[in-house]
């Protein structure tokens, strides 16, 4: 009885520890699965966060292709891949590299080794065809020996940074070298940046940076510049021009260009700064044009190639009569010109750029006037041809030139009078002679007028004698002696007689071998024979 009491005791004691174990198990369990559910949890919170992360974590072998081994789920949100093409491929990542960076990507892998750490930047192909720059942060992974194991890194998408990196070296490039002054200065005006143009254009170098940007401005224009810059923050840009005095005293104008920018350590004022040296050089310039062209008496008229008024200056205005309804018009219309002159003309000049042209305007009240024109083709900047013509009224002109030509034409009588007159002198000596001494050569027209004037003479001083004296007749040929013997034969006509004197031996031996027969006609070798001879017959009579 005793030993089965003891038994008994025994087996409830060993129950009690069984079922006690039981108890412990279970609670181990429970424990054991709480704590596999708290790593279910931290798995899935990591995998959430990586996938939420913008930066892929990775891991890949050591050696050979450097397989992938793991890659986070965020790969296919970033780069369009599934993870598991990194891993059932080894040289998916590889052959994914751009091939003008895969040599350097796997040449770098060598600082990996030495280092234990790298980071590289290279373009891997997106799956939509793109290749995007990443940043690749690696870490070698070594075991217990030393030996390389594994290489855990992570990715980061960095093609926004490279373009804007790409933008701000173009942005850099451009005011660098930008032919304006560009300046950025805090809300007081001084100087933070100036770019080369700027620097120079005010010859103070680098040594603008931190002065005020008044210091530059000539006195009377500084509170100008600082009521434009007050009102900046209101405006947010203001532009006017100013006078800048550069470092070695000496002035320019310029145009600027201000407008206010916020950055993380407050306002800044950005200004663009142009010398406007030359622009208000051209700009005096045209102004004196444009007063001389106002002002000019000739008429200035610009057109187009068609024929068309562009522009036409007060006198041409006036000269026609038309006003600024001249403006407009063809000038094809107010010519009173046969239109086959006119387009000759107008084909010379677009051969030669220019023409002379002489023709004539018709007024608004249809009454025409004399011109004279000179006409060029020039070229504008925009490519179009213009024809500017001079035009001056040269009715005046043409009067003036008519009264010079008659009053010219009266000149000319007068001395052809006078001429006649010196070269056929007629002489009375007596109240029935007349003496005509020739000097000179003797041509068709002289013969004329010696046969008109003799005739004239002889009836008009009712001359019985009449004397030519050929004295002075160097040459006598067949054409002298014919009018010789003419006038004699005309002035027996009037019942005078002639006498010829001055007849020198080679003169008769001259008539002897022409033939010519002076029947009629006393001759004498001197005047003073023929005048003698002439008297005593007046005597006699």
């Amino acid at each position: 009885m005793t030993s089965m009491n003891t038994t008994n005791s025994t087996v409830q004691t060993e129950n009690v520890s069984l079922y006690q174990r039981i108890i412990d198990l279970e609670q181990a369990l429970a424990i054991q699965s709480q704590i596999v559910a708290q790593q279910e949890r931290m798995l899935q919170r990591t995998q959430d966060l990586l996938a939420a992360s913008l930066v892929i974590t990775y891991s890949r072998e050591a050696t050979g292709e450097y397989a992938t081994i793991f890659i986070s789920d965020n790969v296919t949100e970033i780069f369009g891949y599934k993870p598991h093409e990194f891993i059932t491929d080894v040289r998916f990542w590889a052959s994914h590299i751009h091939p003008d960076d895969l040599s350097r990507v796997f040449a770098d892998l060598h600082d990996l080794f030495t280092q234990g750490k790298f980071s590289h930047e290279y373009r891997f192909l997106h799956q939509d065809g793109t290749y995007r720059w990443v940043h690749d942060q690696l870490r070698l992974i070594r075991d217990a020996a030393g030996q390389p194991v594994e290489i855990v890194g992570s990715w980061q998408d960095i093609t926004a940074c490279k373009q804007t990196e790409a933008e701000l070296r173009t942005f850099k490039a451009l005011i660098e070298n930008a032919s304006d002054g560009i300046g950025i200065a805090d809300p007081h005006g001084t100087i933070l940046y100036a770019n080369p143009a700027y620097q120079s254009m005010v010859g103070y170098g680098a040594d603008l940076i931190g002065m005020s940007g008044f210091d530059l401005i000539v006195t009377e224009d500084q509170p100008v510049a600082a009521a434009a810059l007050s009102t900046l923050a209101a405006q947010r840009a203001v532009t006017l021009d100013l006078w800048f005095q550069r470092k070695d005293g000496s002035t320019f104008p310029v145009a600027t260009s201000m407008f206010t920018q916020a950055t993380t350590d407050g306002q800044q004022v950005v200004g663009f700064v142009r010398d406007i040296s030359e622009q208000r050089q051209r700009e005096d310039e045209l102004r004196l044009f444009q007063a001389l062209v106002e002002n000019a008496p000739d008429g200035i008229v610009i057109g187009n190639m068609e024929g068309k008024y562009v522009y036409a200056n007060p006198a041409m205005q006036s000269m026609c009569g038309y006003g600024t309804d001249l403006i407009g018009m063809n000038g094809f219309e107010v010519l009173d010109e046969d239109p086959h002159v006119v387009e000759s003309a107008f084909q010379r000049l677009r051969e030669r750029g220019s023409v002379n042209f002489i023709t004539t305007y018709r007024r608004a009240n249809g009454s025409t006037f004399p011109i004279d024109t000179i006409s060029y083709i020039i070229n504008t900047t925009n490519g179009e041809s213009r024809v500017i013509t001079f035009v001056r009224d040269i009715s005046e002109q043409q009067k003036m030139e008519a009264e010079r030509l008659a009053l010219q034409q009266q000149i000319i009588d007068a001395q052809r009078h006078s001429l006649r007159e010196l070269s056929t002198p007629l002489i009375p000596i007596s109240t029935t002679t007349v003496v005509m001494p020739l000097i000179g050569a003797i041509d068709t027209t002289r013969a004329q007028q010696i046969l008109e004037t003799l005739l004239e003479g002889v009836a008009a001083y009712q001359a019985e004698t009449a004397i030519i004296d050929i004295t002075g007749v160097q040459v006598v040929d067949t054409q002298v002696a014919n009018a010789l013997i003419r006038a004699a034969k005309a002035v027996r006509l009037l019942g005078a007689r002639v006498l010829l004197t001055g007849i020198k031996p080679q003169i008769a031996q001259t008539l002897v071998h022409l033939g010519v027969s002076l029947d009629g006609i006393q001759t004498y070798s001197s005047l003073q024979s023929g005048v003698r001879t002439a008297i005593q017959q007046d005597r006699a009579a």
